[in-house]
């Protein structure tokens, strides 16, 4: 038999008016009359996760080193555990960096306008940044262009191999812009 919802087991809280303890604004709630029950404290799902991020800094920093050693070794063991997905995920984020640098950068060959065997190409190469050995640092380099996209070109892998002609273009280039930018600031 179904339970019939009666106006007493409707009516067996009230409501009240309460202050968020996050931002201080002020919302109705429903008191329980039982002395267990709910009792809000935040008057909307922000404040409540704002309030959990609150207690998880504070949490984190009560346990200091601890919680750093700790966070190593989950760390550690979920790549151990879940190697192959790890660098497939690596490995896809990687080519989407690359892809992105590529497209700001034109697409394309800056000098011979080819569409293959695209690499980057640093203007100042002493702004490279350099591995420890055994890792690639292309991602790196794909990063760092699309963050900085004039300190780099766009260069087939030929054009790139062969650094002369398009240096002495960028050179020539390089004094165009000085003469630009001293004509234009006297």
């Amino acid at each position: 038999m179904k339970d019939i919802k009666t106006p007493e087991k409707i009516n067996k809280f009230e409501i009240i008016e309460k202050t968020c303890l996050i931002c201080n604004r002020r919302f109705l709630a429903r008191k329980w009359k039982r002395k267990t029950g709910l009792r809000p404290k935040y008057c909307s799902e922000e404040c409540s996760k704002e309030a959990a991020r609150r207690q998880r800094r504070i949490w984190k920093q009560q346990q200091g080193e601890k919680y750093k050693e700790y966070m190593r070794r989950y760390r550690r063991d979920y790549y151990r555990n879940n190697k192959e997905r790890v660098l497939l995920q690596n490995r896809s984020l990687n080519v989407r960096y690359i892809q992105r640098a590529r497209e700001l950068l034109g697409g394309k060959c800056q000098l011979c306008n080819s569409l293959s065997e695209l690499e980057l190409c640093h203007i100042n190469p002493t702004n490279k940044y350099r591995p420890p050995s055994g890792q690639n640092a292309t991602h790196m380099n794909a990063i760092q262009a699309l963050k900085n996209p004039n300190e780099f070109l766009l260069l087939c892998k030929s054009c790139h191999a062969n650094p002369e002609p398009w240096l002495k273009k960028f050179i020539e280039l390089c004094k165009l812009i000085e003469l630009n930018s001293l004509s234009i600031h006297p």
